[in-house]
């Protein structure tokens, strides 16, 4: 079978709605977007909506007109897609990331609670997978700052507290204590993109809720300028006779829906509720046969509300990010498209470069390592479902994941400076041998003793891994990819060079040398690396033939006064 991920779910009404429009001579903003506008505003129950052309502007937009810039700061979870952050770059306000709480794909509130200054003017939770946050507990939180809080402008005055502004990309449709999702937060911006369960092909909307000092028509019109340039007239009033002269009040920006998507969201939406039914089938299908398994999953239908049914994520408990990707190629082997939701902001150049490290946000790693999206869309039939559930359940019993872990299999984890034991586990590791016993039994490179500081420091680097026995739950052996000088991982050279490498003699026989190969290997082809340098001291006769036999080749040798060594490489093209 070939089954796609998310393809949009697009019948002939739709189809029909557009040619309409095309007809109509009118496929700009005009009058199918207000209408539109109009059906989500009673849809949502919300005091307005502005429909744009996609979520990003609807969150940089209300930033904008909440007068959030140089100065300020606006807090959102590590774990999300790029656009929840990069709207508060775009304004110029200071990114403050929270990690999700153990086992969570929603933000930690007690983090949340401390992360707040006096600088804070917004806080964007994320509504991940169409499941809405905890926002009962965000606005209680809000209320214990509000002494805090610094306003900027009008409309920060008259709610004199930091606003909530959902990102809500994923929810249309979910519900909160009975509310529906654009009606919780102050402000909720929602996408309308292909993969979303409405869509307009591109597209977003931003609607608010009543609150007192706030006037509706007014922040509307703000809106509407800010999407169409700062144009005093928009195209439908221009087009009037006669009305042709407009002004421009400010240098604003270009992000207006046209009513060729608003008719294809006009019936998505009369459409929506049939199939949001629909994609809970296939929820309770998914259900009934993978948690069992041991998986665990988002779960749309909690104490606080119901999901819309997005995305259907799961977790595989007790394995590693590299034995998630492996699945994920499985699947793909068996003609199954499947996604990470998400991979945390931190990991990802462009907030590197901002300076933030995926070390503090331990959980934020912990829950992307081992979470698989599976599809989950209105055009699969039962029959695909099933093959979905074979497939899955197939690869998880013959690799023996999850709660059925083989006993005898090795586990590998990334490990952080909070991971106390398991630091320690590498320091045992290490101070049990030392330079003289890996040389002597062929071990992979040297084991100076380091010092259980140095071993925290390198936790800290992120690039420190721990394999462990499943059946004893035995720390075996270790390696690192730190950046220093001799031993590094590097992007720009396309390279992994090792550091340390510890196994302990007793488990040396047990193929875990060829186990760190394989791993660091995976660790390179995810990351686009194209080669492993590794040292080999030239006495160390087996430890030399165990390479070759890995299929490394020889790079360069270096004599000192003592011995020389071999600079190995392996081309994991």
């Amino acid at each position: 079978m070939n089954i796609p991920f998310s393809p949009p779910d697009i019948s002939e009404l739709e189809i029909a709605e557009v040619i309409l429009a095309l007809k109509s001579g009118w496929i700009t903003t005009g009058p199918k977007t207000k209408l539109f506008e109009k059906k989500i505003s009673e849809y949502c129950d919300t005091a307005q909506t502005a429909c744009l052309n996609s979520a990003t502007a609807a969150m940089e937009l209300t930033l904008r007109l909440l007068g959030v810039g140089d100065g300020d700061e606006v807090i959102t979870s590590a774990y999300t897609y790029t656009a929840s952050a990069s709207v508060i770059y775009h304004v110029g306000a200071k990114i403050v990331l929270v990690d999700v709480a153990p086992g969570s794909f929603q933000m930690n509130y007690d983090n949340l609670f401390n992360a707040i200054t006096e600088k804070t003017k917004v806080i964007i939770p994320v509504d991940i997978g169409g499941v809405m946050c905890d926002y009962n507990k965000i606005f209680e939180i809000v209320e214990k700052k509000k002494a805090l809080f610094r306003p900027n402008n009008d409309i920060q005055k008259a709610f004199g507290r930091i606003i909530i502004m959902a990102d809500a990309a994923h929810s249309f449709g979910a519900s909160y204590h009975g509310k529906k999702s654009g009606n919780v937060a102050d402000f909720s911006c929602f996408s309308f993109h292909a993969v979303k369960n409405l869509t307009t092909a591109e597209g977003g909307a931003v609607t608010w809720k009543e609150h007192p000092g706030i006037n509706n028509e007014e922040l509307y019109k703000q809106f509407m300028l800010y999407s169409l340039h700062g144009q005093s007239k928009d195209a439908l009033s221009k087009m009037k006779l006669g009305s042709w002269e407009y002004d421009i009040l400010y240098p604003a920006y270009k992000c207006n829906m046209t009513d060729l998507t608003a008719a294809l969201g006009i019936v998505q939406l009369n459409r929506f509720d049939g199939l949001m039914t629909r994609r809970f089938d296939i929820i309770r299908m998914y259900d009934n046969a993978l948690i069992p398994l041991g998986i665990v999953r988002l779960d749309h239908n909690g104490v606080d509300g119901e999901g819309n049914g997005h995305l259907y994520l799961v977790r595989i408990p007790g394995i590693s990010e590299i034995k998630r990707n492996e699945i994920i190629i499985k699947m793909a082997e068996y003609g199954i498209a499947t996604n990470v939701h998400f991979k945390p902001l931190p990991m990802h150049t462009a907030y590197k470069n901002l300076g933030f490290n995926i070390s503090d946000y331990p959980e934020s790693y912990r829950v992307y390592a081992n979470e698989i999206s599976i599809p989950l869309h209105t055009k699969l039939t039962n029959d695909e479902v099933e093959y979905v559930i074979g497939c899955l359940r197939n690869i998880i019993q013959n690799n023996k994941i999850s709660n059925m872990i083989n006993k005898n299999d090795l586990i590998i984890e990334r490990i952080w400076e909070k991971d106390k034991e398991k630091i320690q586990a590498v320091y045992d590791i290490n101070r049990d041998c030392g330079e003289r016993l890996f040389l002597e039994d062929g071990l992979l490179h040297w084991a100076d003793p380091i010092p259980l500081e140095d071993i925290n420091k390198m936790s800290l680097e992120k690039e420190l891994y721990l394999i462990s026995d499943a059946k004893k739950e035995k720390a075996l052996a270790f390696f690192c990819i730190s950046n220093n000088p001799s031993a590094y991982f590097s992007i720009e050279d396309k390279a992994i060079y090792l550091d340390r490498i510890g196994v302990s003699p007793d488990v040396w026989h047990k193929g875990v040398g060829t186990f760190i190969i394989k791993a660091i290997t995976n660790i390179a082809k995810s990351q686009e690396i194209k080669i492993i340098r590794c040292i080999v001291y030239e006495k160390s006769k087996v430890a030399v033939c165990f390479f070759q036999k890995n299929g490394f080749k020889l790079c360069y040798k270096r004599s000192t006064k003592y011995f020389t060594v071999n600079c190995i490489e392996l081309n994991c093209e």
